[in-house]
């Protein structure tokens, strides 16, 4: 809910940093961030971590720490705010859970509950937040692959109970989990309550416990006198959590909790950000607090508040009239105090190398934008022009490095204060342990020293570290309509996937959607398929860092226990022994075999029910990425040498026809996919893997031959028909996807400017074949078709463009797209059932 940031900067940050915690988050307030960020503007924001503020109609009023590693986590719930007093003055409340490792299932499940939550919130405000920021939040995640925030499994004993906009109240998810047994006795704390004591009356009049005992600290309290009601109890907490009575002023009382016990013994606790009033626990959607707390029920519960002392306030002194006069002056001073309205709201802007870009709400915005930028708040601004371009505002910073953190502006006499977030610096730090080690590994094959081994068992580690793919379409929850502000209390704390064919066709005009998103696996696509596409050495340089084996740079070695990836060394075999590591060619191309045989036996897992083809299309566009950019370093790095190769033919050979033999026909065709498959046409990488299968199949040397070779024997009658049966469905693979053909070109011009004539070709053939396929009655009858032609069924066109077998008596066999085998049988009735065209594609020159 609230951060003090000269706090948070310089002692909690540093500390975080310095035991290898590189990604951090700060989620706060949106108002509370404004009166924040005006007080004490920040220093370090947008570079060594995230501010994400959070815009809610009540009140953001968590108070949550999440720290992950790969094989650890730990999970703080509580009362205190990221402030000194929070941390180290107030009495606070907190649970601490731990995740312990694979075999904590209830510790994974408590804290993939929590951040669903941390999620929620976050995407309640995707309309506010720059897109950045929400995958920096998300980003979290990816550091801590046992996270489930989908599970819907809970722990009985234990439960996270999330008040946000679109869930149930926390009164009713605690009502869920306390279980339908009578009460005997509630013990409620807390520092501020509803102006009507609605809580305090719902709880007496839902639950009817023979004792309801309040307790509170009347030198604190925020409590309406004039509205206790009669049947409760009223005790005085001010020695509540005091180790030795006397030595020192007590802290503030912030601690909030609500202790439940049942006839028979049993209890139920819950500790957290709750206050005891209506917007934390009863409100309805948009009006209530946006709230965490940690429940128990049973034994554990017991313990927990008897250690707490909670179990003793039913035996502390009643409230004197003394005390209630305090408390009356707490509310009146509290109510006659004005809110703060003089702070500027926080927007982020999003800076890249060149440009600086921001979002204001509101209509009918000024062209221009007079900004003041700030380094630091003991240096003069910067004067800047800010210019609306769509819905943002844009500034340049190309050839001008300005270490500004932050700027000021202001629309129709409202003052804002921006906060910049670098893009590029943040995502350095948010880089995993698997991510940085790949980029140092990547980094290194530009130079005369390949860390070959590194590069190859990274991606190997990635890919076997598993994860499910993302196949449905990305939905924001966001908050609803606008509504009153929060209670008192909040200010005085402050200090389906089938679609038409029509809907493909139109979908296929528009950019596709990712399969994959932030995690290793799509950090790994993205550098190998999106970064490095265009040149093989384009960025390299970026990525080399002074860093450990780990990835870690020398400060945030201090006190870090992280431990190395463990991935088996799976690429030495007998035909294939490593070579001298003084000779990075031949380990090269040991390595080379060793993602070959990777993909190849992914492509395996498909084809066995093991691996599902979202899954491989990431994997096998990943595989195929990174050996397009080895062979992109042939003449361009020292120590592959002068014709030389660092992807062998016979392996080049040996994965296209593995991809042949599995990936173009059956029901995991991506030539002719079935409809179980037709979705993932939607998917961006989907046509990217399509791409680079033709690239592959162009270094493989597919090429289309019509005519037979004097004195051709048998055996090379059957490689010639099996080559052109391949390139045929090649072509038809291509779809007219311009991503499809982006992809292809942009593989194989790099390479090679003067063979594109073979990429043209193949992809006037496609042309050809849609063009044919629509117009089958102008083609010949199947019944003069000879060995090697092809045609296709009229009445099937989507099952494609095949040989024709004769089979006799008015049969003829449609050939798969991998093997001489019949994969279907037409019988002619008339020309327009089936096709045979009789034309030389290896010169087609234009579809006609």
């Amino acid at each position: 809910f609230n951060a003090y940031l000269p706090f948070y900067e310089d002692v909690v940050l540093r500390h975080l940093m310095g035991s290898g915690v590189r990604h951090n988050v700060l989620m706060m307030d949106a108002d509370q961030a404004a009166v924040e960020v005006g007080n004490h503007p920040p220093h370090s924001v947008g570079r060594l971590y995230t501010l994400a503020p959070i815009k809610a109609v009540a009140a953001f009023h968590p108070k949550v720490i999440f720290l992950v590693g790969e094989k650890k986590g730990v999970l703080f719930a509580g009362s205190h705010n990221l402030t000194l007093s929070g941390f180290g003055y107030n009495r606070e409340l907190t649970n601490l859970i731990r995740y312990g490792g694979e075999d904590d299932i209830e510790g994974a499940l408590l804290l993939s509950a929590a951040w669903a939550s941390v999620l929620g919130w976050a995407e309640s405000n995707a309309h506010i937040l720059p897109n950045h920021i929400l995958e920096m939040v998300q980003k979290v995640s990816d550091f801590a692959p046992w996270l489930q925030p989908d599970s819907t499994d809970v722990v009985e004993h234990c439960q996270v109970l999330a008040a946000q906009p679109n869930a149930t109240s926390l009164w009713q998810q605690l009502r869920n989990f306390a279980g339908p047994s009578p009460v005997s006795r509630v013990t409620v704390s807390g520092a501020f309550f509803d102006s009507d004591l609605s809580f305090i009356e719902t709880v007496q009049k839902e639950l009817e416990p023979s004792e309801l005992i309040v307790g509170v600290d009347p030198e604190t309290v925020q409590f309406p006198m004039n509205k206790k009601r009669d049947g409760v109890a009223y005790v005085n907490c001010g020695s509540l959590g005091v180790e030795e009575k006397g030595s020192k002023t007590p802290g503030y009382l912030h601690a909030k909790s609500i202790f439940l016990e049942r006839e028979g013994g049993q209890a139920v606790m819950a500790v957290g950000s709750a206050n005891p009033s209506a917007p934390a626990w009863l409100a309805d959607g948009v009006e209530r607090n946006i709230e965490m707390m940690i429940a128990r029920k049973g034994e554990e519960a017991l313990e927990a508040a008897d250690d707490l002392g909670l179990l003793s306030i039913e035996s502390l002194p009643p409230l004197t009239e003394d005390d209630w006069h305090r408390i009356d002056s707490n509310w009146k001073a509290d109510n006659s105090s004005g809110k703060d309205s003089d702070a500027s709201p926080v927007v982020i802007a999003v800076a890249t190398d060149t440009d600086v870009s921001f979002r204001v709400p509101g209509n009918n915005l000024p062209a221009v934008l007079e900004c003041d930028l700030y380094s630091s708040a003991f240096e003069p601004p910067t004067s800047i022009r800010a210019r609306l371009d769509g819905d943002e505002y844009h500034f340049s910073v190309e050839g001008n490095k300005i270490p500004s953190t932050y700027f000021h502006f202001s629309v129709s006499d409202k003052r804002y204060t921006g906060v910049i977030q670098y893009v590029k610096k943040i995502e350095s730090l948010s880089r995993t342990n698997s991510q940085r080690a790949f980029n140092n590994a990547l980094a290194s094959l530009a130079t005369g020293a390949p860390d070959l081994d590194s590069f190859v068992e990274c991606i190997k580690g990635i890919i076997n570290i598993g994860g499910s793919i993302n196949t449905q379409k990305q939905t924001s929850r966001r908050s609803g309509s606008q509504g009153k502000s929060g209670s008192n209390e909040q200010q005085k704390e402050g200090a389906e996937l089938s679609i038409s064919l029509e809907e493909v066709a139109e979908k296929e005009k528009k950019r596709k959607q990712r399969l994959r998103g932030v995690d290793d696996l799509g950090y790994l696509l993205d550098v190998l398929l999106y970064n490095l596409r265009d040149d093989a050495t384009v960025g390299m340089d970026d990525t080399l860092e002074e860093r450990d084996s780990m990835g870690r740079s020398e400060e945030e070695q201090i006190d870090a226990d992280d431990e190395d990836i463990d991935i088996e060394d799976q690429d030495i075999d007998d035909d294939h022994p490593a070579p001298p590591a003084d000779n990075p060619l031949p380990r090269c191309h040991s390595k080379v075999h060793a993602l070959v045989e990777l993909a190849c036996g992914q492509i395996k897992g498909l084809k066995d029910l093991k691996l599902e083809m979202p899954r491989l299309v990431i994997v096998l566009a990943g595989i195929l990425s990174a050996l397009r950019l080895l062979r992109g370093l042939e003449g361009k790095v020292p120590w592959v040498g002068a014709g030389g190769t660092t992807f062998p033919l016979k392996d080049r050979e040996r994965l296209f026809a593995e991809i042949v033999h599995v990936l173009f026909d059956e029901e995991t065709s991506v030539v002719n996919p079935v409809d179980g498959l037709a979705y993932l046409k939607e998917y961006d990488e989907f046509a990217r893997l399509k791409g680079l299968i033709v690239w592959l199949a162009w270094e493989a040397g597919i090429t289309f031959a019509d005519q037979k070779p004097f004195n051709e024997t048998s055996e090379e009658c059957r490689a010639r028909r099996n080559a052109n049966r391949q390139y045929v469905a090649l072509a038809q693979m291509i779809g007219s996807d311009e991503d499809v053909i982006s992809e292809a070109r942009q593989s194989i011009g790099p390479l090679s400017v003067g063979d594109m004539d073979w990429l043209d070709q193949l992809f006037r053939v496609d042309s050809l074949f849609s063009k044919v396929c629509e117009v089958p009655s102008a083609l010949k009858d199947a019944t003069s078709a000879e060995a090697g032609d092809f045609g296709f069924n009229g009445q099937r066109p989507d099952s494609g463009v095949r040989e024709i077998l004769q089979r006799g008596s008015g049969k003829h066999g449609l050939a798969s797209h991998c093997s001489d085998k019949v994969r279907y049988v037409v019988t002619i009735h008339h020309p327009s059932q089936a096709g045979a065209q009789k034309c030389n594609l290896s010169s087609v020159t234009a579809p006609a």
